[in-house]
């Protein structure tokens, strides 16, 4: 007991560390870090469960009673004795680990069978064993002569001779299984669940810069590796050498009619077969999510696909699917280009209309492309809008002013840009001089450009890369003949011919369609305007993120962010496609 002149204190001290290592005390069941040491030698240690917390208390230099205690608790947190004896427990096995050869086995035996049978909970437990196992990974502390010759192949071993011969220690198997741990992998089988992975010698698209940096992932997510560090005192599980390599965003298609031979708007009855080989398909182009685009078509072909085509998370399967972007039939009859004319509609009843050629739920809707210009759209627009749908103005002979009102009404993009609407004019530039114009928030329209060298000039991707370089979303527009080889393909009554990046009717001029692919569409950005690598790889990635408003998620490589990543070389050839941090095509081992 010790008495001062305002407090008497006779409270119990407990000597522990702090994640870091660092000392710490635990009195009455709070934790406190040491601060500060006085020029008397007393040591001042403050409550560590909140970093607004003031209550402190001032030990003797030995650490071993209390001279004096400031401030009341502000962290509001009930004292856990529980909590401080877990924490014991861990600091004692770490301690232990560093000056002991013993097997891990024997330390957490040894360990728990000083506990008290009800001092702790299972998650208690676990968890001690488990920062066992993360001080050996960074620590290395365990090296194989350290342990019995039948445990030296891995801490595999170690769980199941604990798992085998003690019950309570079962424990920390479930918990190793449940987090994905690779030290229970049993059957040969790899799960990356809960292990940390570290890209290293590698370049990263980040806060509009090319950086060098490393990428930190963890179940899927981009993690900020300070924290990891410094909360958990771990380093990663396993480390992947980029060899200098370019580190950005998937790529995100919100306009592609369908590739390798599939047609969305035509191959209705086996769709989702359909959508599935194109997201496979697309991986090795470095796009790891897409919004599968239906062209005008009749009533019944919308019935059959919108409510089937469903939004799906990207795998080893295929890209992600962020929803359909239906591009009609709500268009105009002038600018129809490839669409069927004798399917194109008018909603003059609003939605009514709308809502009988696609069907009442749209749920599976990501875009719409309509013509402004049509009557009631503005009502349409608005209550696109409000079932969270994007609305695209587009295959419209509208002018700026129709525009402008459908910006204004919430319309947030511009369906490939330059194609299928007016030519710009100097007295009425039509949707074109939306990207100018000052009557519409400075940070929409966003617009849509097919990169391929043949759709649009490159004079025109300079033009409109210049006058809004934020603004511009690369889309392949890709219809069935993308992705297969030089030659002729037969789809319906016509026959295709591709010829390098082109595909005609066969014995003619005419263009069927865009046959690019994205990384082609980026490259091509890059050659014809100068933009840099940064600006054209977010032209494929954080535009469109940011059309769809999921930037927090997608088209970035912030903290928190999907591991949704490519891997290019200078010339941004892919080299490789992950989704969710799982490696899901490789030209060649990184």
């Amino acid at each position: 007991m010790v008495t001062s002149k305002y407090y008497i204190y006779s409270m119990e001290i407990q000597h522990t560390e702090t994640n870091r290592g660092n000392k710490a005390i635990i009195v009455d069941g709070y934790v406190y870090r040491k601060t500060n040491v006085l020029k008397n030698g007393n040591v001042v240690y403050t409550c560590s469960v909140s970093k607004n917390c003031k209550k402190t208390v001032i030990t003797d230099e030995e650490g071993d009673s209390i001279v004096k205690v400031r401030n009341q608790h502000s962290c509001k947190t009930e004292p856990s004795f529980k909590k401080a004896e877990a924490r014991q427990l861990r600091v004692r096995l770490r301690k232990q680990c560093r000056k002991s050869n013993v097997s891990p086995v024997v330390l957490v035996k040894s360990e728990l069978a000083h506990v008290e049978e009800k001092s702790l909970e299972e998650k208690d437990i676990k968890n001690a064993a488990m920062s066992l196992f993360r001080h050996y990974q960074k620590t290395n502390s365990f090296s194989p002569s350290h342990l019995p010759s039948e445990e030296t192949n891995s801490f595999r071993d170690v769980g199941e001779e604990m798992y085998s011969e003690s019950q309570q220690t079962s424990l920390i198997k479930q918990m190793a299984e449940e987090t994905g741990s690779s030290l229970y992998m049993g059957e040969g089988k790899m799960n990356n669940s809960g292990k940390l992975f570290k890209y290293m010698n590698c370049r990263l698209i980040r806060d509009g810069d090319l950086i060098e940096d490393d990428l930190w992932v963890r179940d899927g997510i981009i993690v900020n590796p300070e924290y990891i560090f410094f909360s958990e005192k771990v380093t990663a599980d396993v480390t992947v050498d980029c060899d200098g390599a370019i580190l950005c965003p998937g790529f995100i298609d919100v306009q592609i009619n369908g590739a390798l031979g599939v047609d969305f708007s035509v191959n209705t009855d086996n769709i989702e077969e359909g959508v599935a080989k194109v997201a496979k398909g697309i991986l090795e182009h470095g796009v790891t999510s897409f919004c599968p685009t239906i062209v005008t078509s009749s009533e019944s072909t919308y019935k059959q696909i919108v409510s089937r085509v469903k939004k799906k998370n990207g795998s080893k399967e295929g890209a992600g699917v962020l929803g359909l972007h239906l591009e009609g039939p709500f268009i105009s009859k002038e600018k129809k280009g490839a669409h069927d004319v004798n399917l194109i509609q008018t909603f003059d009843n609003g939605m009514v209309d709308l809502t009988k050629i696609y069907g009442e739920d749209l749920t599976n809707v990501a875009i719409v492309t309509l013509a402004p210009e049509l009557a009631k759209s503005g009502e349409v627009i608005k209550e696109l809008v409000k079932r969270g749908i994007k609305v695209s103005v587009g295959h419209s002979v509208a002018n700026l002013i129709q525009g402008e009102e459908a910006v204004l009404q919430g319309a947030t993009f511009i369906t490939h840009l330059f194609n299928a609407m007016l030519p710009f004019h100097h007295r009425d530039p039509g949707l074109i001089g939306l990207l100018t114009s000052k009557k519409v928030p400075t940070d929409v329209p966003y617009y849509g450009v097919i990169s391929d060298g043949i759709h649009t000039h490159p004079a025109a991707l300079r033009i409109a890369h210049r006058v809004d370089p934020k603004g511009m979303v690369l889309v392949t527009d890709a219809i069935a003949g993308a992705g297969l080889p030089e030659g002729e393909h037969r789809f319906g009554s016509q026959t295709m011919e591709i010829k390098g990046n082109r595909a005609v009717i066969k014995g003619t001029q005419t263009l069927c369609g865009s046959i690019a692919t994205m990384d082609m569409c980026v490259q091509h950005l890059r050659k014809s305007t100068l933009c840099g690598t940064v600006r054209a790889l977010e032209a494929a990635s954080l535009h469109p993120a940011k059309l769809l408003g999921i930037s927090d998620k997608k088209g970035t490589l912030n903290f928190d962010s999907d591991a949704d990543f490519i891997v290019l070389n200078d010339d941004l050839v892919v080299l490789a496609t992950y989704i969710a941090g799982e490696c899901v095509w490789s030209k060649a081992k990184i």
